[in-house]
């Protein structure tokens, strides 16, 4: 390993110059101690994990350190990113919602029933924006907000759980994040008719 000064934008610098699994490597430091510094610390590190973290930039650092500040106690950083790119997806939400009104539309659904249901989507597009936003527990907050009578509820809830589950066949999402609630999930209670 060695540190040696240099120029990097015509300002002065300083290259530490190490070797990583047979591969020759290059660091950049502002000033000397900050580089010896860090040449101290990699040739003191015992594992290859605690070697390779000290390559990562600062910008990427500060990434993996806001990451672990917004894990839930029980999640491990890697099961988060793992399921958050399960998740994600390239597909409009937009053009999702458009073919899903007219797919609709193509069943021959009555001009009223067609009109609430575009209603429905074009708020549901509003709200969310996009298909990453339509998570499990945001789907839930979302639907709890559509009033307190269970019968509104379960048409919000019905016409959103069919757009998802529409979206999942056409492969636009790889899950449907409703799927893991029920009506009664929502505390909504069902009213008995009188006989």
């Amino acid at each position: 390993m060695k540190v040696a000064k240099c120029t990097v934008n015509s300002k002065s610098a300083y290259r530490v110059s190490y070797k990583e699994n047979g591969v020759y490597r290059r660091k950049f430091f502002a000033s000397q101690k900050a580089a010896n510094s860090w040449a101290n610390d990699y040739s003191k590190a015992e594992s290859f994990s605690r070697k390779e973290s000290l390559t990562l930039s600062d910008a990427q650092l500060d990434d993996v350190i806001a990451a672990i500040k917004l894990l839930p106690s029980d999640r491990t950083l890697l099961e988060s990113v793992k399921r958050a790119w399960g998740n994600m997806t390239n597909a409009s939400l937009s053009e999702y919602v458009d073919k899903f009104n007219e797919m609709k539309k193509s069943t021959g659904i009555c001009d009223r029933h067609y009109r609430t249901l575009k209603n429905r989507t074009a708020a549901i597009l509003e709200h969310f924006k996009e298909f990453d936003a339509i998570t499990p527990q945001a789907s839930y907050e979302y639907l709890s907000m559509k009033g307190p009578s269970r019968k509104t509820l379960a048409e919000w809830f019905n016409t959103m759980n069919d757009f998802l589950r529409y979206c999942v066949r056409l492969d636009a999402i790889k899950g449907n994040p409703l799927a893991k609630w029920t009506l009664d999930d929502f505390g909504r209670k069902k009213i008995k008719k009188a006989p």
